[in-house]
């Protein structure tokens, strides 16, 4: 996992209502543990995360958040 989640499950923590920065950063966390490097391929896992964190920070976009 890209940081010590509070729930068992990462859906349930995506769905429940958090601070807009916490989301940014394990966005960024996951962002980073997601990198290409000529040694290591990420683990699906981590791809898997990085790709329901963006999808949530999308969601907040389109209901009007404001992010970078």
């Amino acid at each position: 996992m890209c940081l010590a989640l509070p729930s068992p499950s990462l859906s349930a923590f995506l769905s429940s209502d958090m601070k807009r920065g916490v989301l940014e950063n394990y966005y960024k966390a996951c962002h980073n543990a997601c990198r290409y490097t000529g040694m290591r391929v990420p683990p699906a896992q981590i791809v898997q995360e990085f790709v329901q964190v963006w999808k949530r920070l999308r969601k907040l976009k389109g209901n009007g958040m404001v992010w970078p």
